[in-house]
């Protein structure tokens, strides 16, 4: 009976010693297998930044007047391309709804590879992106206004990209929420950086806790399966890039939950180019404490 008690103790206080160290074994294979999903997370982050049509390429945002704006080199032309192009590349044309464009003769720009004397640039259900050598351009909508987009993919800003500094990457950055609906209007009206006010549709805001206290997020149509986030927090301006970060988080589950995940969060476009019309975090989404996870200022541009 003696020697079977002790076979017994023995036995359990053999578990006491494993038991911690699976546990933390597993607690360890965890926190690996979340660092490497955040990692290669901002991988891709990176890679469509610094691509040939990321917004480190932007080189020129120009808003058209009613009737002929005229384009290319030469500094009489309302829309006045950079770099070495000719002087008078052609005219885009805007009737109201109606946009579209004139090459001159003997300029080739092209549209999927193709050379283009006049096409339509409007009423489109995806842009129409024309090109001349390394410049791409398309027509874009805001606040009722129209304007042209302008690309380099050898603009040195992406030929002299520099890492975006982070805070360290730690699991207590990804926190449960759940969806609260309104049950008022469902969209929010979001200023941009040209002080123009845009409706987005919105389902209502995530709620989540965050050192001790009860937060919310008004949440924006991020597509079929995510909400996209606007914030700011306490880091804003002074550690963080001072229009706020942006952040996209899975939608809820059949029990109205999701998880905010604040390593992921990231500087907005305008972080990187003054073409840049980026949306403004609301002030409901001003979180009262700082959210030392994602993405620090990136600096001047």
């Amino acid at each position: 009976m003696r020697l079977h008690l002790l076979t017994v103790f023995s036995v359990l206080s053999l578990l006491f010693l494993i038991t911690p160290s699976c546990q933390n074994e597993e607690l360890a294979k965890v926190d690996e297998a979340y660092l490497a999903e955040v990692e290669e997370w901002r991988i891709d982050r990176i890679e469509n930044l610094t691509s040939p049509t990321g917004w480190l390429t932007l080189s020129g945002l120009f808003w058209l007047k009613e009737g002929d704006n005229f384009f290319g080199g030469g500094e009489d032309n309302q829309l006045v391309f950079p770099g070495e192009v000719p002087a008078q590349m052609g005219r885009i044309v805007q009737a109201r709804d109606s946009v579209w464009l004139e090459a001159s003769n003997e300029i080739s720009i092209t549209h999927g590879g193709e050379p283009v004397t006049k096409i339509g640039l409007s009423g489109k259900s995806s842009p129409v992106i024309l090109a001349y050598n390394s410049l791409s351009w398309f027509l874009l909508q805001r606040g009722g206004k129209y304007g042209i987009r302008l690309r380099d993919s050898l603009h040195e800003a992406r030929a002299h990209f520099a890492a975006i500094e982070h805070y360290p990457v730690h699991p207590e950055g990804r926190v449960p929420a759940r969806l609260v609906k309104s049950g008022k209007s469902d969209t929010l009206v979001v200023k941009n950086v040209l002080d123009m006010e845009i409706p987005y549709p919105t389902e209502g805001k995530l709620v989540f806790e965050w050192e001790g206290e009860e937060r919310s997020i008004s949440v924006l149509d991020g597509g079929e399966k995510e909400y996209f986030l606007i914030f700011r927090d306490e880091t804003t301006g002074a550690e963080t890039y001072p229009a706020g970060r942006y952040l996209y988080t899975p939608k809820v589950d059949e029990n109205g939950m999701t998880y905010i995940d604040f390593n992921k969060a990231y500087n907005p476009p305008c972080a990187f180019t003054e073409f840049a019309t980026c949306l403004l975090p609301p002030p409901e989404n001003h979180i009262a404490a700082a959210i030392r996870f994602g993405e620090k200022d990136y600096g001047a541009h």
